[in-house]
């Protein structure tokens, strides 16, 4: 399908469901930027999820993000449960607005939803001369070290930074082996997951999607260290806290997650092209070494998007036959004309 009625169609559902114009606008923008990359786990897949936590109030369509605190170099924003891109956009225009006045800036987002894949946020400060990370905090879903329940986040982790020229550099990853999303995917589709990747309900490793409930840490206690650290800045530091919230039997559960970012004005510290020209230079220099065996090139972060994201734009988005479904019955129950290039 065009990416651009995929994201058209999608901003419609969005509407229908209650969002308002310019909210429907950057969810469906962040969706489809997803798709673009090569990673349909955040893409148009989460269209009908988000609709059912619409529904549900799990996302509060009515929401806005509004700022707790906002000082020179630092700000505090409070998402109300708003759709996570909504918070996370504003948020990365004021860090990279806070960046180019004074050369750095702190951004805590405390009280979102899903915020979606961090790299699209990271790009767009990356594609206005900034380097940028952002850790993502979230509720329970992955086996922390040494348990056999859900008991820590999968904690996105993003750096991005521009690279010599044309497409930023960007490194994003869970701290899971797979992320909960992917796991459903494949649940979905009967395909089998990497060995040591999830547990079931009764805490056995398997690749059987099916069976598997739970994801793992990467690299056993260091991922599931990450992925605490990670609540312990990002949550507990905003007074939000998650993973306490969702394990204590008292607990409210709430959905929300919580995001840091640290956005970095490269030209505060020195001439924009010098830093292109070193980056340049690291590229190649990498790319020149002796190739490991099944290797044909050596890559750098985020370049396997950048190639899928032209690829795409010219052949359209791949649409799995069940998410096709689940669109069309959304628009059915929500009076959304099908574009004829799903019906």
């Amino acid at each position: 399908m065009p990416a651009a009625i995929l994201e058209d169609f999608g901003r419609r559902l969005l509407i229908a469901r209650g969002l308002r114009e310019a909210d429907a606008a950057c969810v469906a923008q962040t969706l489809l930027w997803s798709d673009l990359h090569g990673s349909p786990s955040h893409g148009s897949a989460l269209f009908p999820v988000y609709l059912k936590w619409l529904a549900a109030g799990d996302m509060v369509a009515s929401a806005q993000p509004g700022f707790i605190s906002r000082e020179a170099t630092r700000f505090t924003l409070e998402g109300n449960r708003c759709v996570g891109a909504v918070a996370m956009m504003s948020a990365i225009e004021t860090a990279v607005d806070c960046a180019k006045r004074d050369a750095l800036c702190v951004g805590s987002i405390r009280n979102t939803s899903h915020t979606g894949a961090i790299g699209r946020y990271g790009a767009w400060a990356a594609e206005r001369g900034c380097a940028a990370l952002i850790l993502v905090a979230g509720p329970p879903l992955m086996a922390y070290h040494g348990a056999r329940v859900p008991s820590a986040s999968t904690t996105p982790v993003m750096f991005a930074l521009p690279s010599a020229q044309g497409d930023p550099v960007i490194f994003d990853m869970a701290t899971s082996l797979v992320s909960f999303r992917r796991l459903q995917q494949a649940r979905a589709s009967g395909e089998s997951l990497p060995a040591g990747s999830a547990i079931d309900s009764e805490g056995t490793v398997t690749t059987d999607a099916r069976r598997a409930s739970i994801p793992l840490p990467i690299a056993g206690a260091k991922g599931a260290g990450l992925s605490i650290m990670i609540e312990m800045l990002v949550s507990l530091v905003v007074g939000n806290p998650l993973v306490t919230d969702h394990l204590r039997p008292e607990g409210a559960k709430r959905h929300s997650q919580n995001a840091l970012m640290l956005v970095m004005d490269i030209a505060a510290f020195r001439p924009l092209d010098e830093f292109r020209a070193d980056m340049g230079l690291l590229a190649r220099t990498l790319k020149s070494l002796p190739l490991a065996e099944g290797f044909s090139e050596i890559r750098l972060p985020g370049e396997r998007g950048a190639r899928v994201a032209e690829e795409r734009a010219r052949m359209g988005i791949p649409v799995p036959a069940t998410i096709r479904g689940e669109l069309l019955s959304a628009a059915q129950v929500l009076g959304v004309e099908v574009p004829p290039a799903l019906s």
